[in-house]
């Protein structure tokens, strides 16, 4: 109880300290979480910075998040709270952190809770590593503007949202372990299901959906047994997901250490060896040493501990496992901009990467992709190919389940992007929200007539699916259902259009071996 003390008296001190523009007003929501005092302008009302679970600090780091109990008082919900802990970054210089970080964002066009409007769940990215849920591109006046509560959150990050030792694991016995950013997400969830009501949200229509690593905690949200009932439909923009071969916690898996060999290495770093002091210490550490130890050398993807997560991805998605939920997926149309970091890397030490991490053997890659050419041509495909490739296979293992499955294959550059290849990772986030003004990745030009309709029209697709699992409507060009083993791509641009044939000799050489692993 005493837990959650100092963050409530940190949202008196801004309530008392804040002040409202002449245009906006102050609005409240009554709600069983508590009074939260928010901020209504244009029609919209928006509460920021809720806590949703008590502070993940001193002995409740590393464990999985608890509940608050209802706050009490009126709460300020006006500002945002601080980010999680990460490495600095230009785009949040200017944004406090703190490991007590673990607050959602409500914007709803409607507090009425009569009404019950369609509740969309937003994940950000960020290799699970940095991100918050205050980010301008996915600041989401816009997007609740189509009838919608949409709800941002922060989740822990890095060593801090997922980390495994032998200590803490024998401490923690039968219990969820190392997931904890994914747990965050799951509690986040779960205030939602019990309090979003009083926003004028329904609890039982909401949509999970996210990008990069938002888009891979959808896919892992629909297979963890946790999150069962707290979400009807999943939009994944941009997962590549290890679905072959999942980190596990105690053991190796293909290429891939178990985490809790990384965390005895990391710990040694500090001198903290896997005895009775071990837990104590590691909890004791600052968030300054935490994040000054090296970042993972393996997957950050999230990992099977045999409680919160209890088995590969491709498992769960193959035999039907995951939760009865509607399925959107989908990819922008250049993914390999993600590999200009990697360019200074040996082709030989990539495709050896490739080999460990998806299961490969040389020799099928050079027979597919013609190791000998342009090595930055191979990385980028190959590389692509990890996100078209498993977006392809899941929403046909989906489809193949009897739920409604769509694909989308994102391809809008404005004229004023046109020296790059094509739409760069999260390209789309800007106008899934309407915010094209922070289109950054391709240089922020000025907005046109014709930007704002693909905008409006991917938007349009995204509240439909969200309020009925169907992002078809009226005057949308149509979008068709993935059927069993189909492959059609709703093209989304200028001139949106169903393509069935998107890069069919790699996708095949993806699919029959997604097909050869499971037959193992």
């Amino acid at each position: 109880m005493s837990l959650a003390i100092g963050r409530i008296g940190y949202f008196a001190a801004v309530l008392a300290s804040s002040l409202l523009s002449s245009s906006a007003m102050a609005v409240t929501a009554e709600a069983p979480a508590g009074s939260f005092r928010g901020v209504q302008q244009d029609h919209l009302s928006s509460f920021r910075g809720i806590p949703y679970a008590q502070a993940p600090t001193g002995e409740l780091r590393w464990r999985e998040p608890m509940a608050l109990p209802r706050l009490e008082g009126l709460i300020n919900a006006s500002a945002y709270g601080p980010i999680c802990p990460q490495p600095n970054n230009p785009d949040f210089a200017d944004y406090p952190q703190s490991e007590d970080c673990l607050s959602l964002n409500v914007t709803t066009p409607d507090l009425k809770p009569e009404h019950s409007l369609p509740v969309m769940f937003w994940i950000h990215g960020g290799s699970f590593q940095k991100g918050t849920g205050r980010w301008v591109k996915t600041e989401a006046s816009r997007l609740a503007a189509k009838g919608v509560v949409v709800v941002t959150i922060n989740y822990r990050l890095g060593l801090l949202g997922r980390f495994a030792h032998p200590a803490l694991s024998a401490e923690l016995h039968n219990q969820p372990r190392a997931n904890y950013g994914l747990m965050d997400q799951v509690m986040a969830l779960r205030w939602v299901h019990d309090n979003i009501h009083s926003f004028g949200g329904n609890p039982e229509n909401v949509t999970i959906f996210g990008y990069s690593t938002g888009g891979v905690s959808v896919n892992y949200l629909m297979a963890a047994p946790s999150a069962r009932g707290l979400f009807h439909r999943a939009i994944a923009q941009s997962s590549a997901v290890l679905i072959p071969y999942s980190r596990h916690i105690s053991q190796a898996s293909g290429g891939l250490s178990a985490l809790e060999a990384e965390g005895l290495e990391l710990a040694r770093q500090l001198e903290i060896g896997n005895n009775a002091e071990a837990v104590a210490r590691l909890r004791s550490l600052s968030v300054a040493e935490v994040l000054a130890l090296p970042r993972p050398r393996n997957s950050t993807n999230p990992v099977i501990d045999g409680t919160f997560l209890v088995e590969d991805l491709a498992a769960s998605f193959s035999s039907g496992r995951t939760h009865p939920v509607d399925y959107l997926a989908g990819v922008d149309s250049w993914e390999a901009s993600l590999t200009k970091p990697l360019q200074r890397m040996p082709l030989p030490v990539f495709t050896g990467m490739m080999v460990s991490t998806y299961g490969f053997t040389e020799a099928s890659l050079q027979k597919q992709y013609s190791l000998d050419r342009d090595t930055s041509l191979v990385m980028g495909e190959m590389f692509a190919d990890s996100f078209h490739g498993s977006t392809l296979y899941l929403a046909q293992q989906t489809a193949a389940h009897k739920r409604n499955s769509f694909l989308y294959w994102f391809d809008y550059l404005p004229p004023a992007a046109d020296d790059i290849p094509g739409v760069p990772h999260g390209g789309e986030v800007p106008y899934v929200f309407g915010n094209l003004q922070h289109r950054d990745r391709i240089g922020s030009p000025p907005e046109t007539a014709v930007d704002r309709e693909v905008s409006d029209l991917t938007m349009s697709y995204w509240v439909n699916f969200a309020r009925s699992g169907d992002p078809n409507g009226e005057d949308l060009p149509a979008w068709p259902e993935v059927t069993v083993g189909g492959r059609q791509w709703m093209r989304i641009g200028a001139q949106p259009r169903v393509q069935s044939n998107l890069l069919s000799a790699r996708m095949d050489f993806w699919l029959d071996h997604y097909e050869q692993l499971k037959a193992q």
